[in-house]
């Protein structure tokens, strides 16, 4: 750091050079001392007629801060120069023009020197250019008022974007840049586990929050999995079992969606949610955004999960990792002038779990638990004047087991179950800018999908579907205060269902009722589901410091011939530099499923799932890197489909109307993420969750508990670097217990030769909290060539019993709790080149 002037003192104009009107610059160096003080002056080329004098006079009585080096005061010779000008007057002319200025920073905050900074016009002009010093610092005067395009080019290892500003007239804007780092693996201490990130940041939704890579690699419990790593959101509820489900504010898992490349993917997780089917290494980005998002999005009333890969590296790299679970592998490189990474990941669980159960378990496995998936990306950045990304991804899911006896509270529960899932998907994404004006984005999917599942000869469910998906997307920015992007996106699915099994229980209802007695259901499709929709999202300036960002979506619904209208509107403004307000309402449309409208199962006539979603916030950005950001919701269901044993006319025969719409549901509460920014050996966050989820099944009834409410939701998050290739991290969850409909009694049934429960009030019990402690220690060694890591990821490490239900005996009269996974230590490894 260079020495900083403190006070300076004017020099006296030597008088026969004023009386001549000689005007002069001296040149001078100065020699400080580790205190600043002034040791010596010197005159390297002296102008005569008094000027030297008098200002070596006036310099020697300055006062400076010493410079520094690595934050210690060091002696500096520096020069300086003194100028000598005769007072003239002057007219002070006001400018019609703006400036641009500030500093560009890495994502820990340090100064990145040599960026370019290109300013253009909306009409494509370049009106301005700077490039940054060692401080990053930048200044680009002389700027007409209006909407500018900021364009960075940093030098090699980071990322080019682009971000418009709004310059106003006569005023200076001060601006903060950070830009991203691109991926290298196994790089240096500086920039591990990094991504690129190529679209433009999305601000529109309230509700908004991304995990970088660097920050999911130092997650203890996830296993360094990016989707996992949303579950410590606040926001996120805690599913039975960590089965895999995605609950977010309160809404039923099969409300909420993950899209990867803006298309729905049929499984998110393996087997009990170890983790998901995707390679996080190739992602550059995983939004979770909890609510109160654009009409970009659809399908849904809950949250959504947005996922994008990014570009494969130029340059031959990989890594080769294993634990206990599964291993996995990644090697990338350049083909032809274009990039291809390939992934894939097993697990062999299935090798060793039959040699280390009991003889006496009950069961034994004819398949044990077995996951795959792989991926295939490939991009190319100029193919027909675009930027074209192509994914061939698949995961397939298998298990069987042979139970030696019957269940003893249902005997229908015998014999073999098995489960089976798989899908193969391709996605290509081809990315154009028409002009400096307009953005052009063209995605397509296919694929196909095959479910499997049968318990016993008393349930089955087959489905095999074929995928396709397109989407089109133009952005385009009007002028100096609007800008806005138009799209259109359909899902068309055909596919073959079977299903053999009783109605399914609907949220709320007591979850284990025997299928003995039970009406068996039969039903046997081949039809397609049929979701278009077009959509629209504006970017409106208002002032210097208010957005709005009005959106609706039109879609229509082939399973219940539905149109539906969805107009939303959120809003930004800017009260300060590190102070940001937020706020959002909007109508959202969750599709009816596909047994809900089958004549067999459910009701023809069922409509879909509405919900009205309002969100204010607060994001305040603190010293040292940190930052708050706090949230207060409101979501109010209607048209909810519950269980209805009304009789009907339906094809000239009196049946169960199955489902009605007749429900509705209130979701409330507030979150708070305390978090602090990934430097480069720390970083942490506190989130927390208070919030009601409730339900009325029909008119007239009370508000009763919805089946996932979690009232208080606390994760705390910490990791930190230590040196010499050492990371410790710690995660510890609290989390309300979900609610239970407790078995107040049970009725013989001598037909089935079972007992058929008595359910209680719906929800009116709770079970106990859930509590975990999870750490990871990692230690990295590196060689020249390649990287050696170690780590151990201990889940719950403190091995508490959390309780996940109740497990009752064969007539009902006691039960015992059911226990989730008690202490699970798993130590990998991963070689890097």
């Amino acid at each position: 750091m260079p020495p900083q002037l403190l006070e300076q003192v004017e020099a006296v104009y030597p008088p026969e050079a004023a009386a001549q009107g000689l005007e002069a610059t001296v040149r001078l160096e100065l020699t400080l001392s580790a205190t600043g003080e002034i040791t010596d002056v010197k005159v390297p080329t002296p102008v005569g007629n008094g000027f030297d004098e008098a200002a070596v006079a006036a310099v020697r009585q300055f006062k400076f801060a010493p410079a520094t080096k690595a934050g210690k005061a060091i002696p500096i010779r520096i020069v300086y120069e003194y100028s000598f000008k005769l007072e003239q007057k002057v007219v002070e002319v006001k400018s019609t023009r703006g400036a641009l200025k500030g500093r560009i920073l890495d994502e820990v905050g340090a100064p990145v020197a040599g960026v370019t900074i290109d300013v253009v016009s909306p009409e494509g002009t370049p009106i301005g250019a700077a490039v940054t010093g060692d401080d990053g610092a930048f200044e680009v005067p002389d700027l007409p008022p209006g909407v500018v395009t900021v364009e960075l080019t940093p030098p090699e290892g980071f990322v080019a974007s682009q971000i418009d500003e709004k310059i106003t007239e006569g005023e200076e804007i001060t601006v903060e840049y950070r830009l991203a780092k691109q991926t290298s693996i196994g790089a240096t201490e500086d920039d591990d586990y990094t991504t690129t990130v190529r679209t433009r940041p999305r601000r529109e939704e309230v509700a908004r929050k991304t995990i970088t890579l660097q920050e999911i690699v130092r997650i203890p419990g996830v296993q360094g999995d990016a989707v996992r790593a949303v579950e410590n959101f606040p926001g996120v509820a805690r599913p039975p079992f960590n089965n895999g489900q995605i609950i977010i504010r309160g809404s039923a898992p099969e409300d909420s969606a993950v899209y990867l490349h803006g298309f729905w993917v049929p499984l998110v997780y393996h087997f009990g949610g170890l983790t998901s089917i995707i390679n996080s290494d190739i992602l550059s980005k995983v939004d979770f955004l909890a609510g109160n998002y654009s009409g970009r999005y659809g399908r849904a009333t809950g949250g959504i999960i947005d996922i994008a890969t990014r570009a494969p590296k130029r340059k031959w790299t990989g890594y080769v990792e294993a634990d206990f679970i599964d291993a996995n592998f990644l090697v990338e490189g350049p083909v032809g002038k274009g990039s291809l990474a390939l992934a894939a990941r097993r697990s062999y669980v299935d090798a060793y779990l039959g040699l280390i159960l009991p003889e006496d378990a009950g069961f034994d496995f004819t398949s044990a638990p077995v996951y795959y998936d792989y991926q295939a990306l490939y991009n190319h950045p100029k193919v027909a004047g675009g930027d074209l990304t192509v994914l061939f991804f698949g995961s397939d899911d298998r298990l069987r087991l042979l139970f030696d006896d019957p269940a003893e509270v249902d005997p229908a529960v015998k014999g073999a179950i098995s489960n089976h899932i798989g899908f193969i998907r391709t996605h290509a994404i081809w990315n154009r800018k028409l002009s400096r004006r307009t953005d052009l984005s063209l995605a397509a999917g296919l694929g196909v999908t095959q479910f499997d599942f049968s318990l016993g000869g008393a349930f089955e469910f087959n489905l095999d579907a074929v995928f396709t998906g397109l989407r089109a997307e133009v952005t385009h920015r009007f002028d100096a205060i609007a800008k806005g992007t138009f799209g259109y996106e359909h899902q068309l699915v055909p596919y073959d269902l079977f299903v053999k099994s009783p109605r399914p229980p609907q949220e709320g209802e007591f979850p284990a009722q025997p299928l003995t007695g039970q009406d068996i259901l039969v039903t046997e499709q081949s039809t397609f589901d049929f979701t278009p929709a077009i959509y629209g999202e504006l970017e409106l300036k208002v002032g210097k410091t208010l957005t709005l960002f009005p959106s609706s979506r039109l879609e229509y619904v082939h399973f219940g011939d539905q149109v539906t209208m969805s107009p939303r509107l959120n809003g930004r403004w800017e009260a300060s530099k590190q102070t940001l307000l937020k706020g959002g309402v909007g109508v959202f449309t969750q599709p009816t499923q596909p047994w809900e409208i089958d004549e067999a199962f459910g009701n023809p006539l069922a409509r879909g799932e509405q919900a009205l979603h309002v969100t204010v916030g607060l994001e305040q950005k603190l010293p040292a890197h940190w930052s708050v950001d706090t949230s207060f919701f409101y979501k109010y269901l209607w048209d909810t489909l519950v269980r209805s044993s009304v009789l009907t006319l339906r094809d000239g025969k009196l049946t169960q109307e199955g489902y009605n719409n007749e429900g509705v549901g209130r979701i409330y509460g507030g979150e708070l993420l305390i978090r602090r920014e990934l430097t480069k050996n720390f970083f942490a966050w506190i989130s927390y969750t208070l919030s009601r989820s409730e339900r009325k099944d029909r008119p007239g009834e009370d508000y009763r508990l919805f089946d996932f409410d979690q009232t208080h939701i606390v994760t705390l998050v910490a990791s930190r670097k230590w040196g010499k290739g050492w990371q410790l991290g710690a995660r510890w969850r609290y989390v309300s217990g979900n609610p239970q409909t407790p078995a107040v009694g049970a009725i013989y049934d001598a037909d089935g030769d079972v007992y058929i429960p008595i359910p209680g009030r719906s929800n009116s019990e709770r079970a106990d909290a859930f509590h975990q402690l999870d750490v990871r220690l990692d230690k990295e060694w590196k060689f020249r060539t390649w990287a050696l890591s170690l780590y151990l990821d201990v889940q719950n490490a403190y091995s508490r019993l959390n309780p996940e239900g109740y497990f009752y005996n064969f007539d009902y009269s006691k039960r015992s709790q059911v226990s989730g996974l008690p202490i699970i230590p798993s130590l990998g490894v991963r070689g890097e080149f």
